[in-house]
């Protein structure tokens, strides 16, 4: 499967909770993190959305676009833009995995090792 509108509602179907959640991670305690909300970051429809409209200008198109191309001019303002919230939703995220309580925590760039880690989370509601 290619289409990303497809993608995302077959992973929904499977587990509507699959997308991930961006977080800011704020130490409360030696072992204890709370983590909130960010706002700003790429969401679900946002992703389709510029999935499609990037496939139209990396592909060729038709033969008749082909063999008639016309200039184009592109605004990479878009890209910037895309560029960020894609960074603000992965920077720092969770996912929830099936039992409702555990969550894996990602983040792209630790502190102490500069690479990616992740962290097992259980709610503790």
């Amino acid at each position: 499967m290619w289409n990303a509108y497809e993608i995302m509602a077959l992973f929904g179907k499977v587990k509507p909770q699959f997308f991930p959640r961006p977080i800011k991670s704020e130490r409360v305690g030696e072992n204890r993190w709370v983590q909130h909300p960010v706002t700003g970051a790429l969401t679900k429809n946002e992703l389709i959305k510029q999935y499609n409209f990037f496939g139209g200008i990396l592909h060729t198109g038709t033969f008749e676009e082909f063999t008639n191309p016309t200039r184009r001019e592109y605004d990479f303002s878009v890209i910037e833009g895309f560029h960020e919230k894609l960074i603000r939703l992965l920077d720092d995220h969770v996912y929830t995995l099936y039992d409702g309580k555990t969550m894996v925590r990602v983040l792209m760039h630790d502190e102490k090792s500069g690479g990616v880690s992740w962290n097992v989370l259980t709610t503790m509601r």
